[in-house]
C-alpha cells in the first residue's frame, strides 16, 4: 500500500508493478478503481478519499510517493 496525502489516494498493488504495467482501469464505484494489465489480470486498486475508506494505521505507515525508493 502506498498513500499520497496531498490527494488523499492510496494504491494497493497486488503484484509488483513496473512502469506502464496498467493497461486499463475500471471504476468499481465513486472511490474504488481496479487496474488490469495487458493480459487482463487484476494488478491493483486505487482508493480515492482514502482517509474515509481505509484505517488510519495503514495510511500513517504507508510509503509516500515522495519517499525514496
Amino acid at each position: 500500500v502506498t498513500y499520497d496525502p496531498q490527494v488523499d489516494a492510496a494504491y494497493i498493488a497486488l503484484v509488483p508493478l513496473p512502469a506502464g504495467a496498467v493497461a486499463r482501469t475500471h471504476a468499481l464505484g465513486a472511490w474504488l478503481i481496479a487496474d488490469f494489465d495487458a493480459d487482463d489480470r487484476l494488478v491493483g486498486f486505487e482508493v480515492l478519499d482514502a482517509r474515509h475508506h481505509l484505517p488510519a494505521a495503514i495510511l500513517t505507515t504507508a510509503p509516500r510517493p515522495s519517499d525514496p525508493a
